[in-house]
C-alpha cells in the first residue's frame, strides 16, 4: 500500500508539472494584456514598458516559466497583478467557500441518489423505475448553471425570504451562509445525483442477479440484509469510482455556480482572473484546483482497499 502511495504522489507531481507548462502558455495566449487594462487607453508606451518590467512581464516567456516554477517550488504562487497580494492567500481565503459548496452538493447527491438507485434496482422495470430513469436523463441533460439560474429565479419570486444576496461565513452567521449556500448546492448536487442515480441502478441490478445473492435469499435473509450487507458492498468500489470522477464536474461546475449566486469562492476567483488576465493568479487557482481533485483521487483509490478485501495493492 506505502509503495502504492508513493507511486500515485510521483505520478501526481508528473501531472501537475505538465499541467503547469499547459496552463502557464495557454494563460498567455490569451487576447488582451493586463497592464494595458490597468493602465487605460491613454496610457503612453513608456508607462506601459516601465510596468511590464516591474512585473517581469518583458521577458521571454520560458524565463518567466523558470522563474515561475522556482517560486512554486517553495510555496510561492506568485503575487497576483491585479490584487497586489499573494495569490495563495487569496486562494486560502476564498477555499471554504468552494469546500463547503462542494461537500454540501456532494451530500445532498448522496442523500437523494442511493435510496433512489436502490429502490430502482429492487423495483426493476416498475413504475417507479420508469418514472425515474427519464427524470434522471433530464438531470445528466441540463447544465448547472441552467439550475442555478431556475433556482434564482424560483427563489426570489416565491421565496423572496428566503433570497440572500450577501454572502456570510458559516461561523460568522449560520442560518444566512444556508440560505447563501443550499440553492446552489443544490443546483450543483443536481447532475451527480443523476448520474449515481444511473450507476447505483445498473451497478446493483447486475449484482442481484448473481449467485449468492441467490444464495443469500434462499437461506431466508431478509431483503434489507441481502441489499444491505451484500449486494451494496460489492457495489460500493464501482459507486466509489464515480464519485471520485464527479469531483472533477462538481469543482469545474462550481466555478460557473459561484458566478450566478454571487458566491466569493475559489471558481469566481478564477474566472474574474481570465478576465482580467491576471496571469499568476489564474495559473494558480487551476494548479490548486487540479491539486486538490488528485488528491480526491488519492483518497479515492486508498478506500478501495479498505472496502474491498479482494483488492491487494502493492
Amino acid at each position: 500500500m506505502y509503495t502504492f502511495i508513493v507511486r500515485r504522489l510521483l505520478l501526481a507531481v508528473f501531472v501537475l508539472f505538465c499541467l503547469s507548462i499547459i496552463v502557464f502558455f495557454a494563460v498567455h495566449m490569451i487576447p488582451g494584456d493586463m497592464v494595458q487594462v490597468m493602465l487605460g487607453p491613454a496610457a503612453t508606451k513608456e508607462a506601459i514598458a516601465a510596468l511590464r518590467k516591474s512585473f517581469g512581464l518583458n521577458q521571454p516567456l520560458y524565463v518567466q516559466y523558470f522563474l515561475w516554477i522556482l517560486n512554486l517550488l517553495q510555496g510561492n504562487l506568485g503575487e497576483s497583478l491585479r490584487m497586489g497580494a499573494p495569490v495563495l492567500d487569496a486562494i486560502i481565503s476564498r477555499f471554504p467557500v468552494t469546500l463547503e459548496l462542494i461537500l454540501l452538493a456532494m451530500g445532498l447527491a448522496l442523500l437523494i441518489a442511493f435510496p433512489i438507485g436502490i429502490i430502482c434496482a429492487v423495483k426493476h422495470n416498475s413504475w417507479f423505475d420508469h418514472l425515474l430513469r427519464p427524470v434522471s436523463v433530464i438531470g445528466l441533460s441540463v447544465p448547472d448553471f441552467w439550475w442555478a439560474v431556475i433556482l434564482i429565479i424560483v427563489i426570489s419570486t416565491y421565496f423572496p425570504q428566503f433570497y440572500i444576496v450577501e454572502y456570510m461565513g458559516f461561523f460568522d452567521n449560520f442560518a444566512v451562509n444556508l440560505k447563501a449556500i443550499l440553492p446552489a448546492a443544490i443546483a450543483l448536487g443536481i447532475t451527480m445525483s443523476a448520474v449515481i442515480i444511473r450507476f447505483v441502478r445498473s451497478s446493483l441490478i447486475e449484482v442481484l442477479q448473481t449467485d449468492y445473492i441467490t444464495t443469500a435469499r434462499a437461506k431466508g435473509l431478509s431483503e434489507t440484509v441481502t441489499i444491505g450487507k451484500h449486494a451494496l458492498r460489492n457495489t460500493s468500489t464501482d459507486v466509489l469510482t464515480i464519485i471520485g470522477l464527479q469531483m472533477g464536474a462538481l469543482i469545474s461546475g462550481a466555478v460557473l455556480v459561484e458566478v450566478v449566486f454571487g458566491l466569493p469562492g475559489v471558481g469566481r476567483l478564477a474566472l474574474d482572473a481570465v478576465r482580467q488576465r491576471d496571469y499568476p493568479m489564474v495559473q494558480g487557482t487551476v494548479l490548486f484546483m487540479a491539486s486538490f481533485f488528485i488528491f480526491i483521487n488519492l483518497l479515492v483509490d486508498i478506500l478501495y482497499g479498505i472496502l474491498d478485501p479482494r483488492i491487494r495493492i502493492s
